[in-house]
């Protein structure tokens, strides 16, 4: 199955060795930080569907957004130019159920 039978058939494709360990370190770190800036109500009134927050929050994604690496293995599959409209971090306590 290719890449793009998987993402078709799942809906998600996961493309190991492909973001950069330190870029990953600071993404983690990054929503993690915008994680705890949410406030105690803000969380309360989202506790069922979980937080989700803009990919705008922060400059750090632009860069995540733009990795040449990702870009690169999009058009492997045949989006010869992909394009990002909007973006989410969703993150769900556990031990909620699923999204």
């Amino acid at each position: 199955m290719t890449a793009l039978d998987e993402l078709l058939t799942d809906g998600f494709v996961r493309f190991p060795d492909i973001l950069p360990s330190d870029l990953l370190t600071r993404l983690r770190q990054v929503t993690d930080d915008l994680l705890k800036e949410q406030d105690e109500a803000v969380r309360a009134a989202v506790r069922s569907q979980g937080s989700m927050i803009g990919t705008m929050a922060h400059p750090l994604f632009a860069e995540l957004i733009a990795l040449p690496a990702a870009l690169d293995t999009l058009k492997q599959m045949g989006f010869s130019d992909p394009t990002f409209s909007d973006g989410y971090i969703i993150s769900k306590p556990a031990p909620l159920l699923a999204l």
